[in-house]
């Protein structure tokens, strides 16, 4: 789907189009999204090239909602990868 969007943008739009990607971290459900499925997908979308990421939590700085033992907002845990996508994701 990302290569096609790319290639529409470059196709029909100017320099100005970005091209981004909103996504919820990690899902209660079971079997549901975890935060280890979404590093891996913010790793294989920072190689592919995106212009932002809509990090969707309802708090900034909210914690995960499936290991409710650490209180570490998720925003952090997520930033070395999305803000420097050279870097390896955790």
């Amino acid at each position: 789907m990302l290569d096609i969007t790319h290639k529409m943008a470059r196709q029909y739009a100017d320099d100005a189009f970005i091209i981004g990607y909103r996504f919820s971290p990690e899902e209660m459900e079971v079997p549901g999204i975890r935060f280890a499925d979404t590093m891996y997908l913010l790793e294989k979308l920072a190689a592919r090239g995106v212009d932002y990421l809509h990090f969707s939590v309802g708090a900034t700085l909210r914690p995960s909602i499936v290991d409710t033992s650490d209180p570490t907002p998720l925003i952090e845990n997520t930033a070395p990868c999305a803000l420097k996508p050279w870097r390896k994701c955790r």
